[in-house]
């Protein structure tokens, strides 16, 4: 059974390899794995996975699993070499520091969880919007535009009113 990288690896264990690709290697011929370790969750910044979970290749695997056992400089020369690269580390910035912080699998364990358990209570709220907005469009309610969703700043009545009043102080002073 793997556990998850953590900083503690280090210690007792000083190299790390990370294969994303785990299926094709042929896992029976390389005997018994003692010391076998998985990533987090972490999000691919590539051209082919951009942006989905656990789907990185092994450039970007290698540079969380350097980032999260304490070698960020490392990991930031290994990604500068792609185009993607700072990509990865920007969007992944928030999870590869909470991780990092962590001394003991456990612990990067249950940030993993608690990260899950954000995305599936961001999920629910989403379906229970557009559930909320379809019950509404067939009641033939007025359920707004394409920009319902976006998150804009509230339209403040006042401003417009400022706005003429400005006017015609321009326009009485000409």
């Amino acid at each position: 059974m793997s556990s998850y990288i953590c900083a503690n690896d280090l210690i007792h264990n000083p190299l790390c390899l990370c294969v994303s690709r785990i299926e094709e290697v042929p896992v029976t011929t390389l005997g018994k794995a003692r010391n076998q370790r998985k990533l987090p969750l972490i999000y691919a910044a590539n051209t082919v996975n951009y942006g989905k979970a656990w789907k990185m290749n092994t450039a970007e695997a290698l540079a969380a699993a350097l980032y999260i056992v304490g070698y960020t400089q490392d990991a930031a020369t290994l990604m500068a070499s792609f185009s993607y690269g700072p990509e990865f580390l920007r969007m992944n910035s928030g999870l590869l520091e909470a991780y990092e912080q962590c001394k003991t699998e456990r612990e990067v364990q249950n940030v993993s969880t608690r990260c899950l358990a954000q995305l599936e209570e961001m999920k629910e709220e989403k379906s229970k919007k557009l559930e909320a907005r379809n019950e509404q469009s067939l009641k033939g309610g007025n359920i707004g535009g394409y920009m319902d969703d976006m998150d804009l700043p509230p339209r403040d009545d006042d401003d417009e009113e400022g706005y003429y009043e400005e006017e015609e102080d321009n326009q009485q002073g000409v």
